[in-house]
Formats: C-alpha cells, structure tokens, sequence
C-alpha cells in the first residue's frame, strides 16, 4: 500500500508542475491594456499584430541590443518604432551632399573655362601667320592716288579716314586746319612720321621738296576785333608756344588777329587760353599742356600710385619721337602746372 500511495503522489505532482509551465508560458504571450468598461484586459497578440522584421535587426542597433536582451512583447514593439527611425535616420544620412555638387559644378565650369580660353589660343594660332603678313606689307606702301583728286598721293593720314591719303595739295588745304593730325610720307616708298610743320611741294621735273610751313595753335579766336568788315581780317603767325598733349610736343605759333583796313592787332590772352582747354605751364603761357594731360594723370595717381611722374613724361615723350617731332617735358614745370591746375578746379567745384 504504500509504494501505490507514493507512485500516486508522485504522478500529481508531476501534473501540478505540468500545469505550472502551461500556465507560465501563456502569460509570457499576453498583453494588459486599459480596457474604460472592464479595466485591465488580458489578450494575447495574433501574428499580425506583431512586428515584422523578416532579415532581423541590424547588428549594433539599439534593436538588436534589446531584442537579445529580452523577449516581452512591449519591448518587441519599442523596437519596431525604434527600427523604423533608424531607417529615417538612414535615408537622410545617404542622400547627396549638397557640398559634393557644388563641387562638380566648381569642376565643370574650370573645365568650361579651360576649353574656351584653348580655343581662343587656337584661334590666335591659326590667325597668327595672316596677321604677321598683313602687318609686315603694311610697313612698305603701294603706289596710291589721292582720296581727292586722284593725283598722285604723297601723305597718309590715318586720322583723315576714309581719306587717308593725299596729294601735297589736298594735304595743305585739309591740315591748315587740322593741324594736330599725325601724318605719314609715301614718297619714298616707305611710311615715314613727319611733323606738322612740313609739307611737300612738287617741282617741275616731277619731284617732291620738303618746305616749311607755319602752323597755328587751334584757339576759339573771336568772330570780329574791330568795326570794320570781317572780310579785312587776315590771321598771321605770332610769338612761339610749345603744344603739350597725349601724342607728345608740338612746336607752334600763337595766332594774331590783324585788320587790313585799320591795321588793329588782336593776339591771344591767357584766358583766351584756357578758354580753348589749354592749361598755361607758365603764366607767360609760352608753353601750354592740354587738358587731358593733367586730367590723365591724375586719374593714373588715383588708380596706379605706383606710377611717377617722371616715367608719364617719359611716355609722352616717347609719343613725340614716334610720330617724327623733337622736343621733351621739363619736369619741374610740369609739376608746379598741375598743382595750380588741381587747386584751381578744386576751388571751382565748391561754387559749382
């Protein structure tokens, strides 16, 4: 009787622990809420409800931890949120990099730039021989007849364009009056810088002769001197004055003003002068610079300080021998000029 009692106590307690581990592994399944009607409810979660992750979680993610660490099913749907703000997280990490494309776009325009300038170099290249020719031929002049009245022509002169070339004639009657132009002979068939003061004459054996001739300082000179017809009034040449401008010195005379009938003079004053846009470099003016000389080189110190004032005279100079003339600047004049010429328009922009 007694081992039946014992097998018989053995079997329930077998049962009893049986239904231990059933019940303890059914709680492990459920899930409490909040229910307003009945209060706490239990309910196990179907597999639809759960999360999916078919590949798992990523190793070192905050999901992975957690779900090594536990298998509660409140904890299995925090890492379902937490899996998908890493997928968020993910995609904002892997789109481009706004640097990156400025970058190629830095890229493609050097290589934009760098293909346009080997292009024009290209261009150079292959216009470069045209060039030389053109430029070379261009030094030695072909026989021309004159713009005017195709005669045989003697002068060149670009500044006269279309017409630029002229017989001695023409020539006289158009620099009478234009008398800074820069001019060039034909005559020994080269192109030779000549100064105003020259012209040339043709002879009776067919020849051209150099002659001197006067030439005047372009003025506003007045419409009348006297009470007398404007028909009397003849300009002749006066004193000796020294032009001044961007292409260099020019040796000329002042004009005088005089009246046949009742022999009255009128000659230049210093305000006639500056009236023409001339600055005197001497009160004397026996010696005047154009405007844009003193204008030029004051807008050279205000962009290029560096620059002196010897080496702009030096330039101007140059500019005197390029187109046949002689002469230079005195230095120390030229500066005494311009500082009057700076205080004077100083001085008038405040009443302006």
């Amino acid at each position: 009787m007694d081992k039946e009692e014992d097998a018989r106590w053995d079997e329930e307690i077998d049962k009893l622990i049986c239904d231990y581990e059933e019940k303890t592994k059914e709680e492990k399944n459920t899930v409490i809420t909040w229910d307003q009607s009945d209060g706490f409810k239990m309910y196990k979660p179907t597999q639809s409800q759960r999360p999916k992750n078919k590949e798992g979680p990523k190793e070192g993610t905050t999901s992975s931890i957690l779900n090594k660490e536990s298998d509660d099913p409140d904890v299995e749907g925090l890492e379902f949120e937490i899996q998908k703000l890493e997928e968020i997280v993910n995609v904002d990490t892997e789109e481009e990099d706004p640097t990156a494309a400025q970058s190629v776009d830095a890229e493609s325009l050097t290589s934009g730039w760098l293909a346009r300038q080997a292009h024009v170099t290209e261009k150079w290249k292959e216009a470069r021989p045209e060039i030389k020719n053109t430029l070379l031929a261009s030094k030695f002049p072909v026989r021309r007849l004159c713009q005017n009245c195709n005669r045989n022509a003697v002068i060149r002169c670009r500044e006269c364009l279309p017409k630029q070339f002229l017989c001695s004639d023409c020539d006289m009657a158009v620099h009478k009056h234009f008398v800074l132009h820069n001019r060039d002979s034909v005559v020994d068939q080269i192109f030779n810088p000549i100064c105003p003061s020259v012209r040339f004459v043709e002879t009776a054996a067919g020849h051209y002769a150099i002659k001197k001739q006067d030439c005047l300082l372009p003025l506003d000179l007045p419409q009348t001197i006297c009470s007398c017809s404007h028909s009397n009034i003849k300009m002749i040449p006066g004193k000796k004055v020294i032009l001044i401008n961007m292409n260099g010195c020019y040796k000329m005379y002042l004009p005088v003003l005089q009246c046949a009938a009742c022999e009255y003079r009128w000659k230049v004053g210093l305000s006639d002068v500056i009236r023409s846009g001339y600055w005197p470099a001497t009160v004397s003016f026996n010696t005047v610079y154009s405007v844009d000389v003193l204008s030029n080189f004051q807008n050279i110190k205000v962009t290029a300080s560096d620059l002196s004032r010897l080496a702009f005279l030096h330039l101007i100079d140059n500019r005197t021998l390029e187109f046949g003339r002689t002469g230079s600047i005195n230095r120390t004049t030229f500066q005494r000029s311009f500082l009057e010429w700076v205080n004077v328009c100083d001085e008038v922009n405040k009443l302006h």
